[in-house]
């Protein structure tokens, strides 16, 4: 009972010196702030009041007017480096100083005698037990009074304890490999013992620290690897369960870090030499791997949940010095260190696992299985986590591990357009969640499925030769299933950003895909209603930068455009324009391009940009009566009786219609047209085809400027009348 009692005020009292000493602190920062301020207002009077010539009238009513407090604001906390208090102090860094000369005394006194043969080695051995435990006994004395100092002398007194078993063993050879690993195994158990008794993590860390190093400090150079992974089992097994009771992070840490790499590099020798090791040993290093998953992702796992049920039992410890030494932010992010645990380990153990069985001992189908049920367990404890508000994150976080693993066993059991549109699905579910619920980690897990997605499917399409030549086939299925994924979360999404991202992917596979698959008239006509979609889409969501997409789309399709009128021999898309001028099928499918930009033109909000729209359809027309005709008999006659008759409909129709722009396209065809006249036909025709040219349009124009009012459409539909400028133009 006086034991219990004694730690009861040990307690209490290093808990009120944390908050006396956090109170100086913020009244010598109060004091600083308020003593200028507080000598300045004694050292000038305050002003007179200025003269009042109007008395204020008392009331019943009326009362004295108080002075309100200073109510000062709390001070943000620095984010600047500080020392804690008792690190301040001369005595913290003189008894860390002292105990590591000793130490080092140690060691040059081993090394030294044995030069000078001073004593035998069993008296040496002797002498370094009784010194570690004089600065034991120094330790348990000093206490109470001098808590710092004691911890340095039991930190001390082990590592003299641990040196002298070393010595033992290696320098000497006084003793066993047997004998020497139990004593160090003592070593390390009153180590913990002593930790957990006097409540302190810094000699855990010691015990750990030289537990992890025996195996190296006794290595005899046989490389029993199953004995090495059963001592690193029950050492890690053992801090587990300090840290669930205790909550020291410094001691999870700790272990996690340097006992999984020892476990690692244990496998990594067995990778390395797959032939030179047995199936026993493997299966230690396995049964390593499974307890550093249950000790640094599911123990940890559980003290959250159980600190949820019993807060009282499973508090975390608070270190206050910490408040003086980091930021706010980073003081919360290191409470949650337990976070990056479960995620990190789950991940190296698969990962060595499936490097540990090759192929000849485990197929790649068995490991996807079991990243599958890994991702279901992760998954249930993620539903499990549910019933506590405040594991939120570490639900998230469970759910997300699940996800990880169900895409790798996707990769492990899937291959080819399989793998492609399962991945493609899980995508989209994982967006669409993350869309639904505004959450970030679910959307970005999507994004980087969708981006292996797109340059997957792109190198898919681009060096996939091998295709059948029939369109509707499993591979461009499962092609077309990815893209309509992408325009599905296009669709969906309720970011701009995303949109505008996903969209112009969507339509570059898209694109390639018939590229890849169609040539000639077919894959023009497919381009087409591709950007005639685009303008739809643009106009349906209002946005320009699907507008400048779109645009640009149809400009790329406009150059392979000319290449059609151009008709040039490395043609991009071979056209058959068959033996009839005009009806044949190239020129239908340009009539349909003409007929899409026309209908674009009316879906684009900006007048300026329906010009050119306007402009580029004209320029169409008339470049593809030029192909069709210029190859026939006097066929530049007949391009010119087809421009003339072209012309003179658009200027009878601007003039019924009252579209001045109409009528301006119409006058500059005209104009173009007698150009044509004097400059190509006039050199290149037969005598009669040129009287009966210039004598017809000749009579054209008279016919135009004698019915050009009359064909004007009057202002009583229009509400517009045409002026006399007009008229004479």
């Amino acid at each position: 009972m006086d034991e219990q009692k004694r730690k009861e005020i040990e307690s209490r009292i290093r808990s009120l010196e944390s908050e006396l000493a956090e109170i100086k602190q913020l009244l010598q920062t109060n004091s600083s702030d308020l003593s200028p301020n507080i000598q300045t207002t004694k050292s000038q009077p305050p002003p007179p009041p200025p003269p009042s010539t109007i008395q204020p009238k008392q009331t019943q009513d009326s009362q004295p007017q108080q002075i309100s407090r200073v109510q000062t604001k709390p001070i943000p906390r620095q984010k600047t480096f500080e020392f804690p208090e008792h690190m301040k102090s001369g005595e913290y860094w003189l008894n860390k100083i002292g105990i590591g000369l000793v130490i080092f005394a140690v060691l040059f006194f081993f090394k030294y005698s044995i030069d000078q043969g001073w004593l035998v080695p069993k008296l040496r051995i002797g002498m370094g037990i009784v010194f570690g435990c004089i600065l034991q006994f120094l330790a348990f004395k000093t206490y109470l009074k001098k808590r710092h100092f004691s911890l340095v002398l039991f930190g001390g007194g082990i590592a003299v304890f641990y040196i002298s078993g070393f010595a033992a063993f290696q320098m000497f050879s006084l003793v066993s490999h047997q004998t020497a690993f139990f004593f160090m195994l003592a070593v390390t158990l009153y180590a913990i013992s002593l930790s957990i008794k006097q409540n302190e993590q810094i000699l855990s860390l010691i015990g750990v620290l030289g537990a992890m190093a025996t195996p190296f400090l006794l290595y005899t150079g046989e490389g029993d690897i199953p004995g090495l992974m059963m001592y690193m089992s029950v050492v890690i097994a053992g801090t587990s369960v300090i840290y669930f009771f205790k909550s020291w992070r410094g001691l999870l840490w700790t272990t996690y870090i340097i006992g999984v790499f020892i476990v690692l590099l244990g496998g990594l020798d067995i990778v390395e030499n797959q032939n030179a090791h047995t199936d026993s040993e493997r299966w230690s290093v396995q049964l390593a791997l499974v307890l550093c998953w249950l000790a640094f992702a599911i123990i940890p796992l559980l003290r959250e949940v159980f600190a949820q049920i019993n807060p009282q039992k499973y508090k975390y410890i608070q270190f206050t010095y910490l408040k003086k030494l980091v930021s706010e932010q980073f003081e919360q992010s290191a409470a949650k260190h337990a976070y990056i645990l479960f995620v990190t380990t789950p991940v190296i153990v698969y990962t060595a696992s499936t490097l540990l069985w090759t192929e000849n001992y485990m197929p790649q189908k068995t490991w996807g299985w079991i990243a599958m049920a890994t991702a279901m367990f992760y998954w249930f404890t993620a539903y499990q986590l549910k019933k506590w508000a405040n594991l939120k994150t570490v639900q998230l976080i469970k759910l997300l591990v699940g996800i990880l693993f169900l895409t790798v066993s996707f990769f492990l059991l899937f291959e080819g357009k399989t793998l492609m549109a399962v991945l493609g699905t899980e995508a989209f579910v994982l967006f669409y969640i993350g869309n639904k619920f505004n959450d970030s980690k679910f959307l970005r897990s999507s994004y980087i499925l969708y981006a292996i997605l797109f340059f997957g499917t792109a190198i898919r399409i681009g060096w996939d030769f091998n295709r059948p030549d029939r369109f509707f086939n499993l591979e461009n299925m499962t092609d077309l299933w990815v893209i309509g994924l992408m325009f599905a979360a296009f669709y969906v999404s309720k970011i701009n950003l995303v949109k505008r991202i996903f969209f112009p992917a969507g339509i570059l596979l898209l694109t390639a895909l018939f590229d890849q698959q169609f040539n000639g008239n077919l894959l023009f006509f497919l381009l087409t209603a591709v950007m005639l979609g685009m303008h739809l889409t643009q106009r349906y969501l209002h946005d320009k930068v699907l507008t400048t997409y779109a645009q640009v789309y149809l400009g790329a399709l406009s150059l392979l455009m000319i290449n059609r009128l151009m008709l040039l021999e490395i043609s991009l898309f071979p056209t058959d324009l068959g033996v009839r001028p005009i009806f044949n099928l190239t020129t239908g499918i340009d009539v349909l391009f003409l007929a899409a930009l026309l209908y674009a033109a009316r879906l684009i909000r900006s007048q300026s940009e329906k010009t050119i729209y306007y402009i580029w359809a004209h320029i169409i027309i008339l470049s593809i009566f030029l192909r069709e005709f210029q190859s026939s008999e006097n066929g530049q006659g007949i391009v010119t009786i087809a421009w003339g008759l072209y012309a003179a409909i658009l200027l009878i129709a601007g003039l019924r219609l009252n579209k001045v722009s109409l009528r301006k396209a119409a006058l500059i065809t005209l104009m173009v047209v007698v150009a044509k006249l004097f400059l190509v036909d006039l050199s290149n025709l037969e005598t009669i085809w040129r009287i009966l040219l210039f004598l017809g349009f000749g009579g054209v124009f008279l016919l135009l400027s004698y019915y050009f009012k009359s064909l004007w459409k009057d202002s009583d539909d229009t509400g517009s009348s045409p002026n006399q400028t007009d008229i004479q133009s």
